[in-house]
This record gives structure tokens, sequence and C-alpha cells, in this order.
């Protein structure tokens, strides 16, 4: 892996860099810290054109398939992709604002890393992430054009997670 954002400074701080894998991967957040937890997105190689998601935390892995049904996301046309993860592990996928699956974490709920590193895939292009707080927020984000990212709404979801470290 080349890193993009070689900052040492700006990643100590707490902001994140990219990282571009050498796995072929759709996309992941990671753990600067050896022990800290994942969560990936990956396209399923069963050539059904589905999804996986798997989580990585107290050392242990859980992969969840996703089927995106009648969707083909090897179309090479841009996809929304939204993942609403509620207490107890609960967590909603839906692709192109359809719901798609919702199934349960065994190993608890959806856990961000206290200091993030954002991998992308090879042929993989990220026009937008956005982490918000609450329950229902991923289908309040699906919306056919891209949601304009405000520096109120940021400083809004950083003050939410720097709280509940």
């Amino acid at each position: 892996m080349q890193p993009v954002n070689d900052d040492t400074e700006q990643q100590q701080s707490g902001q994140t860099s990219t990282v571009r894998p050498t796995g072929g991967h759709i996309f992941s957040i990671r753990s600067q810290l050896t022990t800290g937890s994942s969560l990936s997105i990956n396209f399923e190689t069963d050539g059904h054109g589905g999804l996986r998601v798997l989580q990585e935390k107290y050392g242990l892995s859980e992969m969840l398939p996703v089927r995106s049904g009648e969707l083909t996301l090897h179309d090479g046309a841009w996809h929304s992709l939204a993942l609403s993860g509620r207490n107890g592990g609960f967590v909603t996928v839906y692709i192109d604002c359809q719901w798609i699956n919702s199934f349960v974490l065994t190993k608890g709920s959806i856990e961000l890393p206290q200091y993030p590193t954002v991998e992308l895939g090879h042929n993989v292009e990220l026009r937008q992430l956005t982490v918000v707080p609450g329950e229902k927020s991923a289908r309040l984000q699906c919306n056919s054009q891209p949601v304009p990212i405000h520096d109120v709404e940021n400083r809004r979801v950083t003050n939410y997670f720097e709280h509940r470290n």
C-alpha cells in the first residue's frame, strides 16, 4: 500500500488519509492502530454482482454477503451504497436508494475506528463519503444527486464521534 497523503503530522492530529490497497476491494475504513476495528465493502467474486460487508474487531471478523438482486454493480455506471447501523448490530443496506437487505452482526454494532484510514480498491472512484449519526440517516442521505457536504455538518458529525470516545 502506498499512502496518497503521507503527512504524518496530519495523521497524528486525527485527520484521515487515503491509501490505495493492493487487494481488489471497493472500500475500507481501517484503524491506524493495530488493535482497532475495520469495516470493508467488497465485490462478490461469484459473478452475481453482489457485495460483501466485512467487519473486523476484537481480533475476530464477520462477513455478510449482500445480493444486489436485479441490480448489477459491474455495469460501469455510478451507484450509491448506504449502510445503516443501529444498536445491537442491526444493519440495513441500500443500493441506488433501494432496500437490498437487513441483517444482524453477531459481533455487535458497526464500529468506525478512532484513527481512520480510508482505502479504495483499484478501478474504484469514490465521489462522496458521508458519515452521519442517527439510526435512519442512511435512508435520508439517499438521493439521485450527490448531497453536498457542508462544514457545519462535518463539525456536527465530528463532535458526535468525539463525545463517544
